[in-house]
């Protein structure tokens, strides 16, 4: 476990995961230098994506079926509906709340395409405490219980799954996406009558990040 970091190091922590985000697309589009069969050369790029993508979104397991999660009727409030634990905070300004937005959530099979409200933060141990993941997920875990959710897994995303997220949508998301390169995903749902409330938690060593994202009942279309 690491002591909290300092302000300035956390910017640069996440300005270099972008970095190594937007990297290593420039180094995958690079040129090769030969101009000869240029339409041909762009007709297999243009296709290829489309198999990958095929490929990265068929899911590793059955799939999780939202309904079969209990249903809430415990008050909520407004959103986020949830709050950073006490003895965590983001010492960062807050991130503005997205109306109407398109996130993936990790359901241990596959990528769920959330589209409504979403929500995002980084969580770092507040004042001179020493981050625990233990303790931020033991919160999170009662806090969703108390709301009468579930989680639905705590499992690493594999790497096809991520390439799959527009890298744009990964630099944006940075800070509450986490680093699910190297650490798992935990995913929990609150499911309402008229509507899902998902929450995904990434942490590691010295910090965390979370989306709190909702769609309403009527455009929940999974991926």
């Amino acid at each position: 476990m690491h002591r909290r970091q300092t302000v300035p190091v956390r910017a640069a922590r996440a300005g270099m995961l972008a970095a190594i985000v937007v990297s290593a697309t420039v180094t995958g589009c690079a040129d090769t230098g030969d101009d000869s069969g240029t339409d041909a050369t762009t007709s297999a790029s243009t296709a290829a994506p489309t198999t990958t993508a095929a490929a990265a979104t068929t899911p590793t397991g059955p799939a999780f079926d939202p309904q079969t999660a209990p249903l809430s009727t415990a008050e909520l409030g407004e959103f986020p509906y949830f709050a950073i634990p006490a003895g965590f905070e983001n010492p960062n300004s807050p991130e503005p709340i997205a109306d109407r937005d398109r996130v993936p959530v990790w359901t241990g099979s596959q990528l769920r395409w959330v589209v409504g409200k979403v929500y995002q933060s980084p969580i770092y141990a507040s004042d001179d405490r020493t981050f625990s993941k233990f303790e931020l997920l033991e919160s999170i875990d009662q806090a969703v219980a108390d709301a009468g959710g579930v989680k639905v897994t705590e499992s690493k995303i594999p790497q096809e799954f991520i390439d799959s997220i527009d890298k744009d949508l990964r630099v944006s998301y940075s800070s509450g996406l986490g680093d699910i390169y190297n650490n798992k995903a935990s995913t929990y749902l609150v499911r309402r009558p008229d509507r899902l409330v998902w929450i995904h938690v990434s942490t590691d060593s010295a910090g965390a990040g979370w989306i709190i994202a909702e769609e309403q009942a009527d455009e929940t279309g999974g991926n």
